[in-house]
């Protein structure tokens, strides 16, 4: 409060009563507020179309991102996809025994992509009939490194052992060879 309260010492010394200045009878009166000034409506108007554009780029950014976004996920996704590609890839490689992985599975991403099933299964067998020098040889089982035939009525002799396994140059016809040697076949 001002200096020129009713009652004149500051305080408003008619405590919040007008009247002539002694404390006494009176009425309460209350100043009307002010009103604030106005902006013209050419101004507000402004004001509001300037929020709206200011909204709309915005929006528009926003819009962008979203769409920046929405790319990088599909680029992730497609990533994702290829790995689990690859390593479905590699799984199967490694059970069929392969020898060069890096080649067998360029090939196989080759003929997956050629045949458009996505079926790595049918991808590896198609590599490994197509190059089988890739992959190791599958043998029967033997029962052992000297196990095998025993005679019998289909046994060939020593001698028609020893003349496959030089003819032939294999490893096995050799093992045969010697063990008809060792038995006296």
């Amino acid at each position: 409060m001002d200096q020129s309260d009713a009652g004149g010492d500051g305080f408003g010394g008619g405590f919040g009563i007008e009247g002539d200045g002694k404390g006494g009878g009176g009425t309460q009166a209350q100043a009307p507020e002010p009103e604030a000034p106005r902006a013209s409506p050419l101004i507000e108007s402004e004001a509001l179309r300037e929020r709206a554009e200011r909204a709309e780029e915005r929006a528009s950014a926003l819009e962008a991102e979203v769409e920046s976004l929405g790319a990088a996920l599909e680029e992730t996704r497609a990533a994702l996809d290829a790995c689990e590609r690859r390593h479905a890839l590699d799984l199967a490689l490694v059970e069929s025994d392969v020898i060069d992985i890096e080649t067998a599975r360029l090939l196989a991403e080759l003929a997956i992509d050629e045949a458009e099933t996505g079926d790595v299964a049918l991808a590896v067998e198609d590599v490994r009939r197509r190059k089988p020098f890739l992959f190791r040889h599958r043998s029967p089982i033997a029962s052992g490194a000297m196990g095998g035939r025993t005679g019998g009525a289909g046994a060939l002799t020593e001698s028609e052992e020893a003349e496959r396994a030089a003819r032939s140059g294999d490893r096995g016809a050799l093992l045969r060879y010697l063990r008809a040697r060792r038995s006296g076949n």
